[in-house]
């Protein structure tokens, strides 16, 4: 709770000249992008602000408001590689013990 009312307020004091009500989406995703560039944020802290926002305008003034995901995009996984026939049965080969070969055969 503490943090949301820390972005809240880092929010506010940007738009100073505005009033609260008067803070619009674009608002938000100027901020989010200035606090990027100049003060070199990293994606979580993107998250808090936008999350901020949200249940702020969501929930107290109770203003539409949509999570700007295009300013951090969703992580993106990348499957592991996977070992050949013939790396397999290079590996294989390799052991010597046959603890460690029936272990290797039990996982592959």
């Amino acid at each position: 709770m503490r943090n949301y009312l820390m972005e809240m307020r880092l929010l506010f004091q940007y738009y100073h000249h505005l009033r609260v009500e008067d803070i619009t989406q674009q608002n938000i995703s100027e901020y989010i992008l200035f606090i990027k560039k100049v003060h070199g944020v990293g994606l979580a802290k993107y998250r808090s602000v936008a999350h901020s926002c949200g249940f702020f305008f969501k929930k107290i003034i109770e203003k539409s408001y949509v999570l700007p995901t295009t300013l951090y995009p969703r992580k993106v996984f990348v499957l592991p590689a996977v070992m050949t026939q013939l790396e397999v049965k290079t590996l294989y080969i390799s052991l010597k013990d046959i603890r460690q070969k029936v272990v290797v055969g039990l996982l592959y």
